[in-house]
């Protein structure tokens, strides 16, 4: 089988992340994987793992853009060569070209959506939602199936999965996180950490009040690593400032290899004030052996994590309560290792990207 995934860019984020571990996994399974895309500076690393990479002007939000006439004329002439067999697409306007290339090569078209959209009334009156539609979680498929009852038949459920080979903490070496920590001038301290794109709904400026917490009612002597790039980098260096934490949070711009900074990191934290689709980052940290303390308000954290066993999983905690379940794992040292143990051995048995892949396959075959 040979199979085409669209989405609009390479860079470092959350759906490039999941093709680059779909398309190694689909390849191990015989199953022949390009992507078209915009470009980015991951590009390098689908061609270390010989996954071709079709370059077109995707590089857009807007469904009604004509770089999406362009990408369909480049994306049709490639295919009297290529002769795909189903077409994958990821993102809105990946969806929209995706329904034309199929109408056009007379091939199906499998769609995955990677978090919670506003489902206004273009995407209501042009759904776009192919022959049969992922959801990266049950809450994601859950507010699909309720957007979309027509639909509900064709939406199917498949987590998230990760090498767990590579975010292994026996991975990275100790002269590896050193260099990082001498690199980025970090301290010896006990370290929080979060990566991810800086954006509103992580909440990061909320974790920053929470860090305030620990330090002036807890008197932790702690550091917090934020490791992201986006729109709200402004707003938490502000932050910083207001609440006097320059001295103890180090902002460090994404990453393409993250798992130093995890490997630096005794406890993983988010504090979501807003949907969050999965939380590929919170996955990667618990491959890695990290406990984690996480709050969310919408999102798929609760088909990875239990309560209590990989680390605190709470909706809607206040931050008072965030910061006392910080503590409390800051404070015991065994109860670190044995939730962040509990976390590698979950992931390693139940998240792998071979099993992603595999369970993918089976939604592509039900196509034909």
């Amino acid at each position: 089988m040979k199979v085409l995934h669209l989405t609009t860019h390479l860079n470092v984020g959350g759906i490039t992340s999941y093709l680059y571990q779909l398309s190694q996994g689909l390849q191990k399974i015989g199953v022949q994987t390009s992507i078209a895309s915009s470009g980015g500076e991951y590009s390098s690393e689908f061609e270390s793992h010989q996954i071709p990479l079709h370059l077109i002007p995707l590089n857009t939000k807007s469904e009604l853009n004509p770089k999406l006439a362009l990408s369909f004329l480049k994306l049709k002439k490639l295919y009297q060569k290529e002769k795909w067999d189903l077409i994958h697409a990821h993102t809105r306007v990946g969806q929209c070209l995706a329904q034309a290339l199929s109408s056009y090569c007379k091939i199906p078209y499998v769609t995955t959506f990677h978090g919670f959209y506003d489902h206004h009334l273009g995407r209501k009156l042009f759904p776009c939602l192919g022959q049969r539609t992922i959801a990266n979680s049950h809450a994601v498929a859950s507010n699909l199936k309720a957007s979309y009852p027509n639909h509900e038949d064709q939406i199917t459920t498949v987590l998230h999965g990760i090498d767990t080979d590579f975010f292994n903490s026996s991975a990275i070496s100790n002269s590896q996180k050193e260099e990082e920590r001498q690199k980025f001038n970090l301290s010896p301290l006990p370290t929080l950490g979060i990566i991810g794109r800086l954006s509103a709904e992580k909440g990061h400026v909320t974790l920053l009040e929470i860090f305030k917490i620990l330090i002036e009612k807890y008197h932790q002597k702690i550091q917090l690593l934020i490791v992201g790039d986006g729109k709200q980098r402004e707003s938490i260096e502000q932050k910083i400032l207001e609440l006097q934490l320059k001295e103890f949070v180090k902002l460090i711009p994404a990453q393409k290899d993250p798992r130093p900074f995890f490997g630096l990191m005794d406890v993983y934290v988010t504090y979501h004030v807003g949907p969050e689709g999965f939380g590929l980052s919170t996955l990667e940290a618990m491959a890695m052996g990290k406990p984690v303390v996480i709050s969310y308000v919408q999102g798929g954290m609760s088909d990875f994590i239990e309560d209590e066993q990989e680390g605190f999983l709470m909706k809607g905690a206040s931050p008072d309560t965030m910061a006392q379940k910080m503590n409390e794992l800051l404070n015991s040292k065994s109860l670190q290792i044995k939730m962040g143990t509990n976390a590698a051995q979950k992931i390693k048995d139940h998240f792998s990207h071979q099993r992603m892949a595999e369970q993918t396959q089976k939604i592509y075959e039900q196509c034909f």
